[in-house]
């Protein structure tokens, strides 16, 4: 058995130490740009900054490593490989964080909207495109939330949330169905 290691896995160890470095900086990089996931990000860095390393001394040596130095090695060089495209996948998929706060903002408006409007409802046998004519306790606006009534009747309403700090818009209907006492359940729906 011999000690040297092939030139093709020579040079795989080379490319393996490549990905463990960009990799590693990245999720360091992350670690510091995304305080709560700190910690697990900049110990993923550190990992693949450090197998990378290994495997380039593998790769200049020419010498055989242990299997399990091997493994470790390739397996802490790829694992921030992983996170990279996680995290690439999470973020693509989900609003920034300062959109889902004014999201947040939005729907609790229209949710407010809704108490008020049941109330109103209650007392007048209708609904109201007027946000003035509702009760000021149940709903009171806030700034930077525009909200539109688009249509109210006695079977129902429907509002529309906009900010101008975001480019989502979020809208609520609710329908009465003829002899049903309460709202149906309320669905808020926020689109870009």
């Amino acid at each position: 058995m011999t000690d040297k290691l092939h030139p093709a896995k020579r040079l795989l160890a080379g490319a393996f130490a490549v990905i463990g470095v960009v990799a590693g900086a990245y999720a360091t990089i992350v670690a510091f740009a995304a305080p709560p996931m700190s910690l697990p990000f900049l110990a993923l860095g550190i990992a693949g900054i450090v197998s990378a390393v290994v495997l380039l001394r593998v790769a200049g040596s020419g010498r055989r490593p242990s299997k399990r130095a091997a493994l470790a090695s390739v397996l802490g060089a790829t694992a921030p490989l992983l996170v990279l495209k996680l995290t690439v996948f999470a973020s693509s998929s989900m609003p920034p964080a300062r959109d889902r706060a004014y999201m947040t903002e939005m729907r609790t408006q229209l949710r407010r909207v809704a108490r008020a409007e049941t109330a109103y409802y209650e007392g007048r046998g209708k609904y109201t495109d007027d946000l003035s004519a509702l009760d000021t306790t149940l709903f009171r606006p806030a700034p930077n939330v525009f909200l539109t009534v688009a249509r109210a009747d006695t079977m129902g309403w429907r509002a529309v949330a906009t900010s101008d700090r975001t480019a989502y818009i979020c809208s609520l209907s609710v329908a009465r169905a003829a002899g049903e006492v309460h709202d149906q359940e309320l669905e808020i729906r926020c689109e870009k």
